[in-house]
């Protein structure tokens, strides 16, 4: 049962994005009369990048356009830095 889950979670997102419902939830906050994001809420995503080889789909041109796309990496020694300076034990 465990492994379905991801699979399910990404025939949903390739069903998503390439369905007029992810315009509707991006642009109108809402899917229909079935659901209205509620105010003061943000809408984010994430996924994998091609290059990652990992499980990922390409977004449409449409859709990748009405969001801001971010990449994070990790710094371990500045993480350590600021776990130490916030006592959070590392």
């Amino acid at each position: 049962m465990q492994n379905s889950h991801p699979n399910r979670l990404h025939g949903a997102a390739r069903w998503l994005h390439r369905s007029n419902s992810a315009y509707e939830l991006i642009l109108d906050r809402r899917l229909g009369d079935l659901y209205q994001v509620p105010d003061g809420w943000y809408i984010c995503t994430v996924g994998n990048r091609i290059e990652d080889v990992a499980v990922s789909t390409t977004m449409t041109s449409a859709l990748a356009n009405r969001f801001m796309h971010v990449e994070l990496g990790e710094d371990v020694e500045a993480w350590v830095h600021w776990a130490t300076q916030h006592n959070i034990h590392p």
